[in-house]
């Protein structure tokens, strides 16, 4: 294996355009279905888990509520950054949804920066990230602000590896990575799954290091990525709320936990990303069906990688490893659940990040076996299979959220902000179940809750 350290200095050193243009196309592609659809993501309204959230802190203050659990996540991070949207937007849903969007956008420019960093080519990089940044199963991440607590564990997640690759001073990148990765884990506790592929990351680095003092400072980086893993499993079993909740994933036998498990990472992204009817998670020939395909687009890009772009190979094996451990992380704690929430939108954004450079490497792989003779013939086949792939994922943009926006945005507005019409005794099904409507509607007043329902 060549040295992948000089390879990775070497990809940060190209033209500053080359990799500008990349990342700016890649962007401009993830904004499409925003400018599409801005007028029906205007209607959208606060829902479920932001409502409880917001009951919550204001029934027990700022202090106990930033250190608060909340499901299985203590994340003082996120609360921070989402309290401080809410209060700015003055109850304003739009700011929520143009926060999302804007993390959004930021996720899949700095995915692409740091595929570029590794030696994926310009065009597979674009495939790669446009898959993140247009796909139609990221809907409810780009729909529900609460979500955004998944959108700032990945963002800075990226940020922490970034940072560790591009400082010149290693010190100083090492607690920033530290740094970084903490606030992932403090944004949402399944950031803990890039924590584990990061560290495998640095190890597969520190295995073709250049130098002693190159494979040390991998080496420290492997294990600085430890830390967060341990504080969070500290504040989780030091909550007690959380640590019953936790423990209560024991009540799932073994065979429970890996049926969830293998439909889970069998299943994501394809399932959702592709639209496919039908309920593939109650067949076990579908789940194999679907794992085979996974499975072999992950080996075909992996050949694809050593073959094209060596340095690429330890980012790949890191993000092998985070969707086993994000696969694991499920498995024991929503296996109670049942399968069929496997394919859950809110886990679409993280399978993505994943799959994509792999999908994006075979598509070039399958290129350059058929149409190696001919330049023309390799760029025709290549723009044709990425337009009709990356039209395909955003094309159930439309009719997803057609349907979200009622049930989301104007049943909500009339529930929350139209009392006269909709008693106390009729509930919305966007109210938690442990809230009454006199309490939801209470908080939509405290908090501003505004907007009004458009046709």
């Amino acid at each position: 294996m060549s040295d992948l350290s000089s390879d990775i200095r070497a990809q940060g050193d190209q033209p500053p355009l080359s990799v500008g243009w990349t990342v700016l196309i890649t962007t401009v592609l993830s904004l499409i279905p925003l400018g599409l659809y801005w007028g029906r993501l205007q209607r959208l309204f606060w829902f479920a888990d932001e409502i409880a959230l917001l009951h919550e802190w204001h029934t027990i203050g700022t202090r106990a509520w930033l250190v608060s659990s909340f499901g299985e996540n203590v994340s003082p991070v996120y609360k921070v950054i989402w309290g401080g949207l809410v209060l700015f937007s003055g109850g304003n849903y739009d700011v929520m949804v143009l926060a999302c969007w804007g993390a959004h956008l930021c996720i899949v420019a700095l995915f692409a920066l740091l595929l570029l960093r590794h030696g994926l080519p310009p065009a597979e990089t674009i495939l790669a990230a446009a898959t993140v940044g247009m796909a139609s199963s990221c809907i409810h991440l780009l729909t529900m602000s609460y979500h955004l607590n998944a959108a700032l564990a990945l963002l800075f997640a990226l940020l922490a590896l970034l940072a560790a690759i591009g400082g010149s001073n290693k010190k100083l990148s090492a607690l920033l990575y530290l740094t970084l990765l903490v606030c992932s884990v403090l944004s949402f506790s399944r950031g803990i799954a890039f924590a584990s592929g990061f560290c495998i990351y640095w190890l597969f680095r520190a295995k073709s290091a250049a130098s002693v003092s190159d494979r040390r400072h991998d080496l420290l980086l492997a294990g600085l990525s430890l830390f967060p893993i341990a504080l969070t499993f500290l504040l989780l079993f030091w909550n007690d709320t959380v640590s019953a909740a936790l423990h209560g994933g024991l009540d799932q036998g073994l065979s429970e936990k890996l049926r969830y498990g293998i439909t889970f990472f069998a299943l994501n992204p394809l399932q959702r990303l592709l639209t496919i009817p039908g309920k593939p998670w109650s067949s076990s020939a579908s789940v194999v069906v679907f794992l085979l395909i996974k499975l072999g687009i992950v080996f075909i890009g992996i050949r694809r990688a050593k073959s094209s772009c060596p340095a690429l190979l330890p980012l790949l094996i890191g993000l092998i490893v985070f969707d086993l451990a994000h696969t694991t992380i499920l498995g024991y704690g929503r296996a109670g659940e049942g399968v069929a929430t496997t394919v859950a939108l809110r886990y679409q954004r993280s399978s993505l990040i994943a799959f994509a450079p792999f999908f994006a490497l075979s598509v070039f792989a399958f290129s350059a076996r058929f149409f190696g003779h001919s330049r023309d013939y390799r760029l025709i086949f290549c723009s044709v299979v990425s337009t009709a792939w990356l039209l395909t994922i955003m094309s159930p943009w439309g009719p997803k959220l057609r349907h979200q926006v009622r049930w989301q945005g104007n049943l909500g507005r009339e529930a929350l902000l139209s009392p006269e019409r909709v008693g106390d005794e009729t509930r919305w099904h966007g109210v938690p179940p442990h809230l009454t409507m006199k309490e939801a509607r209470e908080t939509a007043q405290i908090y501003s809750f505004r907007g009004e329902e458009q046709q």
